[in-house]
C-alpha cells in the first residue's frame, strides 16, 4: 500500500494589496501550483485551511472566487477529494453563517466547504491506497455561529467510528504560545478562538493549521 498522499494549502489572500500593488497574480499562481501538484502525484486529498479573500473586498472578490472555483473544479473532475475550511477572513458577519468560500458548495462532487466544525471521512484509492482517514475540521466561524472547539473535539473523539483510523486535524484557530505575525496587526480581523490542542496530542495523527504566516520553530 503506498502512502496517503495529501496537498495542503492556506490563507492565499487573494484579496490583499501591499503598498498600491494586488497580489492576485502571485496568490492565485501559488494556489494553481498546489493543484497541479495533486494532479501530477495523484493525491488522496486536497487541504485548503482558510482565508480565501475578505467578504468586503468589493469587486476583487469576484475574481478571487473565479479563481478558487478554477481550482476546486479542475480536482474534482480528476476525482481528488477537496476540502476548504473557513478561516476569519472569509466570514461574513451578517447572521447568515455564510463565508466567501459558499460558491463552491455547488460544485459538489469532490468538493467539500468546511464552514462548520464537523468531521469527514475519506477514503483513499481503492486499488492502490484503500485506508480511510477522518477529517476533523475546526473553522473558523462568524459570532452568530460560534462553537466550542474543546467540546466538539470531545464529542468527536469519543464516537466509534473515529477510532483506529489516521485522522487529520484541519484548523483555522489560533494557538497558545504562538506569538502573532502581520495577520494579526497588518490585516487584523476576527476574535481569538483556540485550538484545543492538549486534547489533539495524543489522538491527531497530523494537525494542519490555517492562519499564522510566520514560520514556526
Amino acid at each position: 500500500m503506498s502512502a496517503f498522499k495529501i496537498v495542503a494549502v492556506s490563507d492565499l489572500h487573494l484579496d490583499w494589496v501591499t503598498r498600491g500593488v494586488s497580489r492576485f497574480e502571485e496568490a492565485r499562481g501559488a494556489l494553481n501550483q498546489a493543484v497541479e501538484c495533486a494532479l501530477k502525484i495523484d493525491a488522496d486529498l486536497f487541504l485548503f485551511a482558510g482565508d480565501i479573500c475578505n467578504p468586503d473586498s468589493g469587486s476583487r472578490v469576484f475574481r478571487c472566487m473565479r479563481a478558487a472555483q478554477d481550482a476546486a473544479m479542475s480536482l474534482s473532475l480528476a476525482g481528488i477529494d477537496n476540502l476548504w475550511l473557513a478561516g476569519n477572513h472569509d466570514v461574513i458577519e451578517d447572521g447568515s453563517g455564510e463565508t466567501t468560500l459558499e460558491p463552491l458548495k455547488s460544485i459538489g462532487g469532490s468538493t467539500t466547504v468546511l464552514d462548520t466544525p464537523q468531521t469527514w471521512a475519506v477514503q483513499g484509492s481503492p486499488t492502490s491506497n484503500p485506508v480511510t482517514v477522518e477529517v476533523l475540521a475546526l473553522p473558523f466561524t462568524a459570532t452568530s455561529h460560534a462553537y466550542d472547539p474543546a467540546a466538539f473535539v470531545r464529542d468527536a473523539l469519543k464516537r466509534a467510528d473515529m477510532r483506529d483510523k489516521p485522522l487529520i486535524v484541519l484548523s483555522h484557530l489560533n494557538i497558545n504560545g504562538i506569538v502573532p505575525g502581520e495577520e494579526t496587526s497588518d490585516m487584523p480581523r476576527g476574535r481569538d478562538v483556540f485550538l484545543p490542542a492538549s486534547l489533539l496530542v495524543s489522538a491527531a495523527t497530523v494537525v494542519i493549521q490555517g492562519h499564522y504566516h510566520r514560520r514556526e520553530h
